[in-house]
């Protein structure tokens, strides 16, 4: 059985006439939890942007389960990807239970009820990541850190077997931020979930990531099973600030200090 369910093969792509991504290769297996390292402006997001189709590439193809990308319907990908994007601005006065609703929408047709089913989903969401007492509030009223646990809140409801997450645990306390990191680790080991995140924080990458890929200028400069690249020269190459590495004595996971 095939355990690659996400291939970018040479992957170009350009802001005018300023290249972001240059020639990216990747294969994502299936029930892995994957961490995208690198300085700001490497092409992260943009890399993110193009696996679920908000952008399109210069060059290369992207093939999920085999099949290429440009074959596959809003609709198909909305079933197949989901993200937890950067950035989320809404000015509408919707409710919680509202935008969780939201990833509920590719499974329901046009002009038909819910369904016992799909409520079921979002009830069970809204309890396991810890929003009943947010539920009826207008997502305008929360502050940046509900609005991020709301937001995955969509994408989990939203039940793809590919999850990309754009650094979307930055304005949580570092409580919520494990919890919901525990949450989707747990996605991966008993659903089988592909996970592909963005990290501004290495060590919390270190933490819960299978593999990881380190970006610089476009290029990606290592990529491979979390124990092997999580290392002092990669992670200096990667950010050229000197760092060093050290073994967290609980959990046995690698962790960095910048030296300043």
């Amino acid at each position: 059985m095939d355990k690659v369910i996400l291939t970018l093969n040479k992957l170009t792509f350009n802001y005018g006439n300023n290249r972001v991504l240059n020639n990216i290769s990747l294969d994502f297996e299936k029930g892995k939890f994957y961490g995208v390292l690198g300085p700001n402006g490497c092409g992260k997001t943009t890399l993110l942007d193009i696996i679920i189709k908000y952008k399109v590439p210069v060059s290369g193809n992207i093939k999920i389960k085999n099949k290429c990308i440009k074959e596959y319907s809003n609709e198909e990908i909305a079933k197949t990807v989901s993200i937890v994007p950067q950035d989320f601005y809404i000015n509408f006065p919707f409710t919680v239970e509202s935008i969780i609703w939201m990833g509920r929408y590719p499974y329901i047709p046009r002009f038909s009820s819910p369904g016992e089913e799909n409520k079921e989903i979002v009830d069970r969401v809204i309890e396991d990541l810890e929003l009943c007492d947010l539920r009826n509030k207008l997502i305008t009223k929360l502050s940046g850190g509900e609005k991020q646990r709301v937001v995955f809140a969509r994408a989990i409801a939203q039940n793809t077997p590919i999850l990309l997450i754009d650094e979307g645990t930055s304005n949580m306390d570092i409580r919520h931020s494990i919890y919901i990191l525990n949450y989707v680790k747990n996605l991966v080991k008993d659903y089988g979930k592909t996970i592909i995140a963005v990290f501004h924080n290495l060590n919390l990458a270190s933490l819960y990531c299978d593999n990881l890929v380190f970006i610089k200028n476009g290029h990606i400069i290592a990529s491979g099973k979390t124990e092997k690249v999580f290392c002092k020269e990669i992670i200096e190459d990667t950010f050229d600030v000197k760092c060093h590495i050290y073994g967290e004595s609980s959990t046995g996971k690698k962790q960095m200090i910048w030296n300043i």
